[in-house]
């Protein structure tokens, strides 16, 4: 009789077990965060928009490094769209160490403000850029960003300003994997 209890029982839990979704037996996601600073910014690929006061930049990298769940060097590969006060939508690849895993991006960034930097004994533009972003190669995962960066202009032959080297910076990576 025991012995029978026993199968029974045991054929009722493999049953369940089979018939139980994939992701109820799946770890749980666990909080996620890294942070870091931005280091560099490309020339990148950076046009007018026509004659809208836009710009469109097809392709710019910033580099920089991060700390956290995740230390390593990273990429960020960016296409956007921005007004003359570097407001707009952008999005692109954040690919983290030698393509160990990578990040989509989608985000919006707010219009140039100007911040005081004893440093240099001036003030100096600051972009802020906000959004989300998900894992696709290496890791699971998704979650908000926020970074900032600033930066000494640069004037073009055109005498259009753009961002150039960057003196101070930050990102921020929250989420759950």
């Amino acid at each position: 009789m025991k012995k029978r209890i026993f199968l029974v029982s045991l054929a009722l839990v493999l049953a369940l077990f089979l018939l139980a979704p994939a992701p109820a037996l799946a770890a749980k996601p666990v909080e996620f965060n890294a942070s870091g600073s931005i280091e560099t910014i490309s020339a990148g690929d950076v046009l007018p928009a026509g004659n809208s006061g836009r710009w469109v930049v097809h392709e710019r990298e910033l580099c920089g490094i991060l700390s956290g769940d995740i230390n390593d060097d990273f990429v960020l590969t960016y296409r956007a769209n921005v007004d003359e006060n570097q407001a707009g939508n952008l999005s692109g690849k954040l690919t983290i160490g030698q393509d160990a895993c990578s990040m989509r991006l989608n985000g919006k960034s707010q219009p140039l403000e100007l911040v005081w930097l004893e440093t240099f004994n001036t003030y100096l533009p600051m972009l802020a850029i906000e959004g989300h972003w998900t894992f696709n190669q290496g890791a699971r995962g998704n979650g908000d960003f926020a970074a900032w960066f600033i930066f000494i202009p640069q004037v073009d032959e055109q005498g259009n300003v753009h961002i150039g080297q960057i003196v101070g910076s930050a990102l921020e990576l929250t989420g759950k994997w």
